[in-house]
């Protein structure tokens, strides 16, 4: 019965066969290949489709990686292993996934450190510095690419060293350090020239123009973008001609050619999103946004803004995030509501300064200055004025130079300080003059007129490609056609085979049932089970009214994905402390509740091993005590489960409390205002060769009315609302900012009844668990 059946699927799969391009054949060449082979050739093969699915589908990517990290573990082949971490990390890091991503990148360093392969650790610490650049951490990234830098140089590897001195470029272009920029990516040009790096070539091209664009230099800036739009078109490479017509649209931004700026960003924006590459997708939207801000259409722009935001806080990028903040403040400043503005720009220009990026942090100044100055705070304007021109003249800032002239003149002129006013007028006139003189623009149109031409030779080039295509599709056509009348013979035959099989399905249907029946008892027996774990888990965990013995205001909103939860809390009293936690263990379901009960059970022990022992000393002796426990069965294993934490120490007599988290911050909320306290970015968990390190304690003095929140973060990435997307930290923020007023208990019933309105028919994602304490 078993032939008939795959010669029948074999006619069907002839009726639907498709057409594949030249790039996608030669990748199912690589899985029909994959899934014949064994051992060290399956795995070199699943590594390559890693990096094959990389960027045209990153969950397939990892898909593969961790096949191949698998098997190579099982294999006891390390290079192998190592090299499938690298391949996730990178995965993870187009996903957005960076927390993951580190991990792995970190597990890989460790592996290629034991085995002393320093080609492959530069790569690694390269791809770790990617990683901290992405997410702002510009003093880690100059960390990692410098030791790449320096392999590299040893091993007089000159493609690695270009690339290493393309990317501390870029950390110096985010601090606003052009020229330093400049001369590293003139050196890593030169030898990706030398090396005949195409790729390469374009993407320190794109990187060059942006030098001269922040100078205000755009003709050459345009020369550049065209240059690597050309090569980027000749390699398609989609992703590289997106980020080219972007940076043109930038140019034609700046010269008020708003029309022309939509249309590339436009443009950009189609072909971000076919590759699923949001970060570039934000940038897009973030401009757009900007050209209808300049239109005075300011219901789009915030809209555009907005979405923007939402995939800065989805990926974690400050850079991204502290731009659309900028851009949602100028709608407000537009709009005359100054003060909304305001706190706009200064949570913009708190990630600024955190990033330590000069150009933002003096264009924020500009922003700043400008509505001070509408609001008739003439002094605070001044200053901020001032500070931008300081920073623009070291940093050679001079499209923020004439914005700074422009603004002290008016605030002269409102001053009534006429020479003053013209005297800054004047300055501003000047410089503006030089940067949009008439004879550039006339350049730039030509350089347009020439790109536009080339670019037409490369479309019919493309075109002449795509007829040669379709002829070779026509042929495989006909091949097809041939093959589909042999399939209609070959079903007549097989149409008697199938008849003649129909007996024997029913007595296979027969013993199909039974086992159905066998298969639904032992799956009753099993959920039985796992009701009798939540019945355990339940009776560890503290009711609601334990907790009410020492917090007369408490809620605890704890809602499990399935019938038992990885999220866990915890709470405990030690003479005239009090500590409570929420906690997250890696995964939901049965495994988690592994996780969660072993959590449990050492934080007791903790408690219980020390006399009054401070948050941060509590999570210390869960990272050590976890750490040893896993990794028992096999201390060569790395430890691939984990723990987030967010755990607070009260003391209602002394009116204090401190607090230690791993990855869950503490929100509090006094006088109708959040206060943030930071959790340490590591989680309780020990990796293979990585030091241990110590969490931080964070001091705070509270007061009577103050509202205290400790949650895991399955509330916040829960998919819903009209457009399916996740909830978000900023709507949990300002929900419990609105809702001040209600009791620790109302607010508990608002967190469900918004949440269950937020999914509709969605299903729930993972474990949720907030805590609300009223002091």
């Amino acid at each position: 019965m078993m032939k008939h059946k795959t010669a029948y699927l074999g006619v069907i799969f002839l009726f639907c066969i498709p057409f594949y391009s030249i790039a996608q054949a030669d990748v199912d060449s690589l899985v029909r290949m994959m899934e014949r082979s064994k051992g060290a050739e399956k795995i070199r093969l699943l590594n390559a489709l890693s990096d094959e699915y990389l960027r045209i589908s990153p969950g397939k990517s990892i898909e593969f990686a961790t096949q191949a990290f698998h098997l190579a573990e099982e294999n006891q082949r390390r290079t192998d292993e190592a090299l499938a971490l690298n391949n996730l990390g990178k995965a993870y890091y187009f996903t957005g996934d960076y927390r993951r991503a580190e991990n792995c990148y970190l597990e890989s360093i460790a592996i290629y450190k034991d085995l002393n392969n320093r080609l492959e650790l530069a790569k690694v610490y390269n791809n770790l510095g990617v990683l901290y650049r992405s997410q702002g951490n510009y003093e880690k990234a100059l960390e990692y690419y410098g030791i790449s830098l320096d392999i590299r140089r040893e091993l007089d590897d000159l493609q690695g060293v270009s690339r290493s001195l393309n990317n501390i470029g870029e950390i110096h272009k985010f601090q606003a350090n052009y020229a330093e920029a400049k001369i590293y990516y003139e050196q890593s040009y030169e030898l990706k020239k030398q090396l005949n790096d195409r790729a390469g070539m374009a993407n320190t091209l794109n990187n060059l123009g942006e030098i001269f664009n922040y100078w205000g230099e755009y003709e050459e800036a345009l020369q550049y973008y065209q240059q690597s739009y050309t090569l980027y078109t000749e390699l398609g490479d989609r992703s590289g001609m997106a980020t080219s017509i972007f940076n043109i649209g930038g140019i034609y931004m700046e010269l008020t050619s708003h029309e022309q700026a939509l249309e590339n960003f436009r443009q950009s924006l189609v072909l971000y999103e076919g590759m699923g590459e949001k970060q570039g997708m934000a940038y897009c939207l973030d401009n757009i946004g900007r050209v209808f801000l300049v239109r005075e259409m300011y219901d789009s722009a915030s809209l555009y803004f907005s979405r923007s935001l939402d995939i800065a806080e989805e990926l974690g990028t400050k850079q991204g995030k502290a731009s659309s903040l900028k851009n949602l403040g100028d709608v407000m400043h537009k709009m005359g509501e100054t003060s909304g503005a305001i706190e706009y720009y200064k949570e913009a220009l708190e990630i600024y300064e955190e990033l330590g990026s000069q150009k933002g942090i003096a264009d924020l100044f500009i922003r700043m200055g400008m509505s001070y100055l509408s609001r008739g705070q003439y002094r605070q304007a001044g200053n901020y004025f001032n500070r931008a021109l300081a920073l623009a003249s070291e940093h050679n800032l001079r499209v923020i130079l004439q914005e700074g002239y422009y603004g002290l003149s008016e605030l002269h002129r409102k001053r009534e300080k006429y020479q003053d006013a013209l005297h800054y007028y004047i300055q501003a006139t000047e410089l503006r003059d030089s940067l949009t003189d008439e004879a550039v623009k006339k350049n730039i149109n030509e350089l347009e007129a020439r790109y536009q031409s080339e670019k037409k030779e490369k479309e019919l080039e493309l075109k002449n490609a795509q007829l040669a295509r379709q002829e070779v599709e026509l042929r495989q056509r006909k091949l097809i056609q041939y093959g589909l009348i042999g399939g209609i013979f070959l079903l007549l035959a097989l149409a008697s085979a199938i008849y003649g099989s129909y007996r024997n399905k029913q007595h296979a249907n027969l013993i199909l049932s039974e086992q159905k029946s066998l298969i639904e008892q032992k799956n009753r027996e099993i959920t039985d089970s796992i009701r009798y774990a939540q019945h355990i888990q339940n009776a560890v965990l503290p009711h609601v009214d334990y907790a009410q013995q020492y917090f007369s205001e408490i809620f605890i909103y704890f809602k499990p994905k399935d019938i038992v939860s990885g999220d866990f809390y915890w709470m405990e009293k030690q003479d005239q402390y009090t500590y409570i936690a929420a906690v997250d263990a890696t995964g939901h379901g049965v495994p988690g509740a592994f996780i969660s009960l072993l959590g449990f059970n050492i934080l007791n022990d903790t408690l219980k091993e020390n006399e009054h022992p401070t948050a941060a000393d509590i999570l210390d002796g869960l990272n050590i005590g976890f750490s040893e426990r896993m990794s028992k069965s096999n201390p060569k294993e790395s430890i691939k489960d984990s723990m987030d934490i967010a755990l607070c120490r009260i003391n209602t007599a002394e009116m204090k409390m401190d607090y230690a988290g791993a990855y869950n911050p503490l929100w509090l909320i006094r006088d109708k205002e959040m206060i943030e306290i930071k959790a340490d970015k590591f989680p309780i968990g020990h990796y293979l060769n990585q030091p241990r390190k110590k969490y931080t304690n964070h001091v705070i003095d509270i007061r009577s009315g103050d509202l205290i929140y400790l949650f895991s973060d399955g509330y916040a990435d829960q998919f819903g609302g009209p457009e399916g997307k996740k909830f978000r930290y900023r709507k949990l923020r300002e929900l419990f900012l609105a809702n001040t007023h209600l009791t620790m208990q109302e607010q508990s019933v608002l967190l469900d009844r918004t949440m269950n309105e937020w999914m509709g028919g969605e299903e729930q994602v993972d474990d949720m668990l907030v805590i609300g304490i009223k002091i």
